[in-house]
């Protein structure tokens, strides 16, 4: 991930290249699904600053320790489900900690969507309710770190996300704010 960043500067930064001038290098997030998320979280916590969110989906990573992402500074979000084998929730839990242990963290959303299982969030592959769900989190945590929109805003920690738990999509929602 580190190198795609680097990458894509570079190709920003070339005449030649398709994305020339079409990136806003100062602004960029990453965000990962399964071992991309775990690796997405590593990543930000060895960042010297040009994260600016990350969104982990399902995040899986072995050796996971309790001080391995407590450098992370960007805005993080661990999304998880209660029916995930892979990434289950005590294990998701762990990393948000390991965020939460460090001096740096900005802001930590932690969510445990109910029943989600960890291919539910794979296209064709699981219940489409759920990936869908599983986006509009995504999305909405996104641009409001991101373009700082209030609507996305309202669906993190305002009355969408309020309608959102009344409708039982979440088993756990917590929002760390430093």
């Amino acid at each position: 991930l580190t190198e795609a960043f680097s990458k894509l500067k570079a190709l920003n930064g070339n005449p030649e290249s398709p994305v020339f001038q079409r990136v806003d290098v100062d602004n960029m997030a990453q965000l990962g699904y399964s071992m991309g998320g775990g690796a997405a979280l590593l990543n930000a916590h060895e960042d010297a600053g040009d994260i600016k969110a990350v969104a982990a989906v399902c995040p899986f990573y072995p050796g996971v320790k309790a001080t391995s992402l407590n450098q992370v500074a960007a805005p993080v979000m661990l999304l998880t489900g209660t029916a995930d084998a892979v990434a289950w929730s005590s294990y998701v839990e762990k990393m948000r900690d390991s965020v939460l242990s460090g001096e740096n963290h900005d802001r930590v959303l932690y969510a445990s969507m109910e029943a989600l299982d960890h291919l539910d969030v794979v296209g064709g592959m699981g219940e489409a309710e759920k990936l869908d769900r599983t986006i509009e989190t995504v999305v909405a945590f996104l641009k409001s770190e991101m373009m700082g929109d209030p609507e996305s805003e309202s669906a993190i920690s305002g009355d969408i996300q309020a309608q959102h738990e009344a409708d039982g999509w979440f088993s756990e929602y917590l929002l760390y704010e430093l």
